[in-house]
């Protein structure tokens, strides 16, 4: 599977020395700093993150506001997400309830 790192419309994405992820305003500065194996595109105010293999949610200010508990994370649309956990596929809302796994 194969993920992309795409720039919010407020916010850059950002790699830092050690390979980790963060994120910065248009104005340089730091957000979050660099933590996450991996950082996508960001809508509806969430963007899904990478670390140590589990996937989960952030909002725009940084803080963790889905578990990392996926083994798959797409990008909202329409209120969903697609994720995979424990070999099922399925949908969470915008606050992280199950809807279809």
């Amino acid at each position: 599977m194969c993920f992309f790192a795409i720039v919010p419309q407020a916010q850059n994405i950002f790699e830092d020395s050690n390979g980790k992820y963060g994120i910065m305003d248009f104005n340089d500065n730091v957000i979050l700093e660099g933590k996450y194996d991996w950082i996508m595109e960001s809508n509806e105010g969430l963007a899904s993150v990478e670390l140590n293999k589990k996937w989960g949610f952030i909002d725009e200010a940084g803080e963790e506001v889905i578990p990392l508990k996926y083994g798959a994370a797409l990008s909202f649309s329409g209120g969903l997400a697609s994720v995979q956990i424990n070999n099922k596929y399925g949908f969470i809302d915008t606050t992280g309830k199950e809807v279809s796994l």
